[in-house]
């Protein structure tokens, strides 16, 4: 990353991106704001921890990518700045905030317990009749009875019928880890409750 330029936005500390990048990163943050009561926590949260984020592009497989090593969110190109893949990072971001010595420690054990807890934080937060669900989106085989069950869950919670108990939450995770193998690894005892997503619920007045 380039050297600290002058601030654009409370997020940024730096970036490479593109004059015509920069403005389509300052609209997705504009738009994560007005898209919903717990995107406006997730971003107030990081203000208020004075997160400082770098920028920039790297061409791979996914959509982007938030690198705890380096604070770093990178995307693939310049279409996939927007909201909906800057909202996924940015959870990553607090999450890397929030738990005590940040995410690095999770990239092998726990990768998988860190990644759901970002998917099922994209679910919940939609609106009630909203497309659904991220988490297994890009599961292998994913039964489509399970499926069914997922969304019936997610809708629940979207309602606030149900909370995230934890033997609902370790049982989808369980299948995260068994279908979206992108993303499996050996899960890590720490994580086994989403902590980083009921703390922003507590500290929103989302619910």
């Amino acid at each position: 990353m380039s050297d600290p330029q002058p601030e654009v936005h409370p997020l940024i500390r730096s970036h490479t991106l593109s004059t015509y990048q920069l403005e389509l990163l300052l609209r997705a943050f504009n738009a994560l704001q007005a898209e919903g009561c717990m995107q406006k926590a997730l971003y107030d949260a990081l203000l208020d921890r004075n997160v400082k984020l770098d920028f920039g592009m790297k061409t791979m497989d996914t959509p982007a990518g938030y690198d705890p090593r380096t604070k770093t969110i990178i995307f693939k190109d310049q279409l996939e700045i927007n909201s909906t893949n800057l909202k996924e990072e940015l959870f990553h971001a607090w999450q890397d905030v929030y738990y005590p010595g940040g995410i690095t420690q999770y990239l092998n054990v726990g990768k998988v317990n860190i990644e759901f807890e970002a998917k099922v934080f994209n679910d919940i937060i939609e609106e009630r009749d909203s497309t659904c669900c991220w988490a297994f989106s890009e599961a292998d085989n994913f039964p489509t009875n399970l499926s069914f069950e997922y969304i019936n869950w997610i809708y629940d919670i979207r309602d606030i019928k149900i909370s995230l108990q934890d033997i609902d939450y370790l049982k989808w995770l369980n299948y995260f880890n068994q279908y979206s193998t992108t993303y499996s690894s050996p899960f890590h005892s720490n994580l086994g409750s989403p902590f980083a997503i009921n703390d922003l619920i507590n500290l929103s007045d989302c619910y």
